[in-house]
């Protein structure tokens, strides 16, 4: 969904690309949900969506900077 957000705003065309390399088949898909699991269990007190997108910008750069 985070990538079709950012596909959609016209600024984050290397965001996208690189959600898609990051998360593009499924054995990176099932790699990200370990680590993204792993980091849900580290901010219990945070909204799982915040968390989800600092996972994601922390690999592909920030949106706010698109």
């Amino acid at each position: 969904m985070t990538n079709i957000v950012a596909m959609q705003t016209g600024r984050h065309d290397g965001i996208v690309t690189c959600i898609n390399e990051w998360y593009g088949t499924a054995e990176l898909q099932a790699q990200q949900h370990d680590h993204i699991r792993v980091v849900l269990a580290d901010y219990p007190d945070n909204h799982p969506q915040g968390i989800i997108l600092a996972v994601i910008e922390k690999a592909c750069g920030s949106f706010a900077e698109g």
